[in-house]
């Protein structure tokens, strides 16, 4: 049976593997590289992956976004490329639990949001999609065409944090 994948498929495969080995070689650096120089190193594999479709191509767009686009607006200004689990965060966890990077990377999601959604997200307290739950920010799977996150998700999420 012959896969027939698209060369922009691909060509993101090789991208995502090439990070994850690079990732491999960093968090296997021994103390003579600075912690702080692998964390540089991290950041820029961590962009790397979360942009592999395209900075601002990602599967997830916010539903502000999704209005823009249905618009027939192609226009970037007002937008950014979100990091769904931060970076940040996902750099503590590499570098805590190097034997868990496939599991981690899973993690490393993008989504294009404007810059009202952005300052709408928590910084403290929540992680990931619960940051859009808790401020209510619809979000599209532009790989599905259905939302990822719905009216629905914000009600759950009052309920579970009180």
């Amino acid at each position: 049976m012959t896969v027939n994948i698209s060369k922009k498929e691909y060509e993101k495969s090789e991208v995502l593997s090439s990070a994850t080995h690079a990732i491999r070689y960093i968090l296997e650096m021994g103390n003579d590289v600075k912690e702080v120089h692998k964390k540089k190193l991290l950041t820029s594999m961590l962009w790397v992956i979360t942009e592999a479709d395209g900075k601002y191509k990602t599967a997830f767009i916010s539903e502000a976004v999704k209005k823009i686009r249905d618009s027939g607006d192609k226009s970037i200004k007002g937008l950014r490329h979100e990091h769904v689990y931060t970076r940040n965060g996902l750099i503590n966890e590499l570098l805590a639990s190097p034997k868990n990077i496939d599991s981690i990377l899973k993690n490393a999601i993008g989504c294009i949001v404007t810059n009202e959604d952005h300052s709408l997200l928590p910084n403290d307290g929540y992680v990931g999609w619960e940051r859009y739950k808790k401020a209510k920010i619809r979000v599209w799977d532009t790989k599905v065409n259905s939302w990822k996150i719905d009216y629905k998700d914000f009600e759950e999420a009052y309920l579970s944090k009180g």
